[in-house]
């Protein structure tokens, strides 16, 4: 046999005697494909109302003025854009005591602002001035563009509340079914423990300021409506495209507030964990606050001294004011307190809400 013949036929014997040996061990396993993650980072929307000296929006602004911060790292600007939304007057006829209704309702609006008015439990008299107010709001700054909700917060009845319309008669009907609910004077955080001990017990010290209400009546009544208000803001902060405003007319809470804005963990009682989820949402989803306290105001818009000095626990009205006051400022609105300038703030909120 050539030498050629000889090689090729051992090269085919060992490749023969491979395949032989391959066919009988075991298959080898394969490793696994390699996991895939799937990571979705959304966009978070921060609205801006800057102002100049006199109050008036600064709308030449460019993306590079701008500087976004998370626990002191720098964030990326991925979208930056000016809002300004257009006031549309609804046509009233010479004839007409206001506009007429339309008899047909479209949903293919102009884009508007977008309020929630929400109504806290408060006495009787303030609720007839808040509902007087409101009657003001809706008929002079309420657009024929803009959409509005009103709820009620805490134990008053639900069934009186209206969706989000942007009907004018529906939104009076609502309000105008506000009578104030079940609203007593305010107890400081600082008189707290005393709740529920009864009258027969005389008095007893107050406990430490900030202490939570932990028993009766009232301390059910702040949990409630501190429960709406949570519900509230995690509502609203769940609604996209739009900024949020949420009108507050309270007369505040005997909740810690500041103490709820600075929280830094450790234990809360359920008002306070519900005031700070509310924050956390509001913060988070664009809804700013807007607190109005109806007591200081006269029914023909001017400052009602003597009432104001009438109350009957000076500092739970100082501290129930505060609550107010720091639900403003963390959400950057501002709040309405012991004011005669009900006008000048309602065209205040239509302005920062109209351009941003």
């Amino acid at each position: 046999m050539p030498m050629k013949s000889r090689v090729a036929a051992a090269l085919v014997a060992v490749a023969a005697s491979a395949q032989a040996l391959l066919s009988q061990q075991p298959p080898q396993r394969q490793a696994p494909p390699a996991a895939t993650f799937r990571v979705q980072v959304d966009a978070v929307e921060l609205d801006t109302f800057v102002t100049d000296a006199q109050g008036n929006p600064v709308t030449d602004l460019t993306v590079d003025d701008f500087e976004v911060l998370e626990d002191g790292k720098t964030q990326a600007i991925i979208s930056f854009s000016l809002v300004n939304i257009p006031i549309e007057r609804t046509e009233r006829p010479l004839f007409a005591a206001s506009p007429i209704e339309p008899d047909v309702q479209t949903n293919n609006r102009d884009e508007g602002r977008l309020y929630v008015i929400a109504l806290d439990e408060v006495g009787p008299e303030q609720a007839l001035r808040t509902r007087r107010f409101l009657h003001r709001f809706v008929e002079r700054y309420f657009a024929a563009n803009d959409v509005a909700a009103v709820v009620f917060l805490g134990r008053a009845l639900g069934k009186n509340a209206q969706d989000f319309t942007g009907n004018r008669r529906l939104l009076l009907n609502a309000i105008d079914s506000f009578s104030g609910g079940f609203s007593a004077e305010p107890t400081p955080p600082s008189a707290a423990v005393a709740i529920g001990r009864g009258a027969a017990a005389g008095p007893s010290p107050a406990g430490p300021p900030g202490a939570c209400l932990t028993d009766g009546e009232r301390a059910f009544a702040v949990r409630s409506v501190m429960s709406s208000l949570r519900t509230l803001t995690e509502f609203m902060a769940g609604i996209r495209g739009r900024h949020k405003a949420l009108l507050l007319f309270s007369q505040g809470f005997p909740v810690d507030m500041f103490k709820v804005v600075d929280y830094r963990g450790g234990v809360l009682c359920l008002q306070e964990e519900d005031a700070h989820a509310a924050i956390v949402a509001a913060t988070r989803g664009n809804v700013t606050i807007y607190p109005i306290d109806p007591r200081g105001l006269a029914p023909d818009g001017g400052l009602g001294d003597a009432e104001t000095a009438s109350s009957p626990d000076p500092l739970a009205r100082m501290e129930a004011r505060s609550s107010l006051r720091a639900l403003a400022d963390v959400t950057g609105g501002f709040a309405v307190i012991d004011s005669n300038s009900i006008e000048g703030a309602f065209d205040r909120i239509v302005r920062e809400n109209s351009t941003y």
